[in-house]
């Protein structure tokens, strides 16, 4: 919805979510932080609401953040004898 909210031009914290007085910390009351909806947005733009095309941008928002971890975990690593 955030990333609807983006392309279509509507404020970004309606999403119409009911939250759950039991647990507030589930949804922030100003919305989530706007990064992974801005990903999303112009897969919405030009595929619509396709999961699919979504779920790919997931997967390789995660391949690219493993890479960039390997990257800086690798010199905290012991060198191998």
């Amino acid at each position: 919805m955030h990333a609807a909210n983006v392309v279509e031009g509507r404020p970004y914290t309606s999403i119409q979510y009911v939250p759950n007085p039991p647990a507030p910390w589930v949804s922030p009351a100003n919305g989530y932080p706007p990064m992974y909806p801005v990903l999303l947005a112009p897969v919405y733009w030009l595929n619509g609401l396709d999961l699919r095309a979504m779920k790919m941008v997931t997967v390789f928002t995660f391949v690219i953040f493993l890479a960039a971890f390997a990257v800086w975990v690798k010199p905290l690593q012991p060198s191998r004898m």
